[in-house]
């Protein structure tokens, strides 16, 4: 007689979760949530000697997912790859001073014996000023002449004659037999004496 007064307390205690649910599922459609606390005291009371094992959970509801954030209108759209590798950024070059390259200038080079350092640029430009100034007041152009550079700071197309006025104009009547009076020796000439240049 044990085992059957069990299997009948069992099942009057499943019954009551199963009539308990239900309740629940009616008052939450009707809006009666009385009828579904009586329900439940019901139940509750029908078994005398109710199951420590059945237990009734009522959980709360999930809360609603986060929506996903809209797209900024214009922005365009960057799909994601999974698994797809970052793509590294690459780094700018390091200079690279190769003697054997065309375009290689030993002048600009400091591991080079004959790299012009900034104290003899300064000095040429100085020079190159006072030149510049002397071949103006003679009726000359004189352009701008940075000889590590390159370049030439006579005037492109001129005429034989005006050509050989500049050549004069520059190292004077003695062009070509350089006689190393600064007097005779056109505006170069000049321009050592006034600032002392004994370099170039």
């Amino acid at each position: 007689m044990g085992y059957k007064r069990a299997a009948f307390t069992t099942g009057l205690t499943l019954g009551s979760v199963v009539l308990a649910a239900v309740a629940l599922g009616l008052g939450a459609a009707s809006g009666n949530g009385d009828a579904a606390s009586d329900v439940l005291s019901s139940t509750s009371t029908s078994s005398p000697n109710p199951s420590p094992s059945a237990t009734l959970v009522i959980t709360e509801p999930l809360a609603p997912a986060t929506p996903a954030p809209t797209a900024t209108p214009g922005a365009e759209a960057v799909p994601a790859i999974p698994g797809a590798p970052a793509v590294p950024v690459p780094l700018p070059a390091p200079l690279v001073i190769d003697p054997m390259s065309a375009s290689y200038n030993p002048y600009t080079d400091p591991n080079s014996p004959d790299f012009v350092s900034e104290s003899d640029k300064k000095t040429w430009l100085a020079l190159q000023q006072v030149i510049r100034q002397c071949m103006a007041d003679k009726g000359f152009e004189y352009l701008n002449w940075e000889w590590w550079m390159g370049g030439d700071p006579q005037p492109k197309n001129l005429s034989y004659d005006a050509g050989i006025a500049w050549i004069v104009g520059m190292y004077g009547d003695a062009y070509m037999n350089p006689t190393g009076n600064w007097e005779e020796s056109g505006c170069s000439g000049y321009a050592l004496h006034v600032t002392g240049d004994t370099t170039h």
